[in-house]
């Protein structure tokens, strides 16, 4: 009987499996986890906990279950969700063919290649030219009652002015 595991398992199996396994993913092991014969075998990896390696009729599944419960993310973060406990030959490949196989996915592509407009600076003219404001929550009640501060500033001069007010409201704001 064939092993499920296939040339894979003959290549993990055999005494430079550690060195094989480090130069492909970058892991380094510590010890190994139960039978070394069997077709599916568990390493304790510096860093994480355990890595499994699927059969290979399991790993469709797998990487799709992924895919699907965890918010239908791109190649990279399902990549990186698999590879927390997970470890199979073409890995990334594997995950980018479900990812564009996804009909959700296909459907509600994001691009992030849009055009960004080139901001330009509003013009100061002069002295009580441009004014902003802004209403802020003081950290306590004073004694006249105010709760909230109006803050002002003159953006040639770049003076600032605070004023208290009562409540959010414009005939307060107003009476600044």
């Amino acid at each position: 009987m064939q092993d499920p595991m296939g040339p894979l398992a003959e290549r993990l199996a055999n005494q430079n499996s550690r060195k094989w396994l480090q130069m492909r993913t970058g892991f380094t092991i510590q010890h190994e986890i139960g039978d070394p014969t069997t077709p599916r075998r568990l390493w304790k990896i510096q860093g994480l906990h355990k890595l499994a390696v699927p059969r290979p009729q399991e790993r469709k599944a797998l990487i799709t279950r992924v895919h699907s419960t965890n918010g239908h993310w791109g190649v990279n973060r399902n990549l990186a969700l698999l590879a927390r406990h997970n470890w199979m030959p073409h890995m990334e490949d594997k995950v980018e063919e479900v990812v564009k196989g996804c009909d959700a996915c296909q459907r509600t592509r994001a691009t992030f290649d849009g055009h960004h407009p080139i901001l330009h600076p509003l013009p100061i003219m002069g002295p009580y030219y441009r004014w902003s404001l802004d209403l802020a929550t003081m950290p306590h009640i004073t004694k006249r009652g105010n709760k909230y501060v109006v803050v002002m500033i003159e953006h040639y001069s770049r003076y600032i002015a605070l004023a208290a007010i009562p409540k959010k409201e414009a005939k307060h704001v107003a009476a600044v």
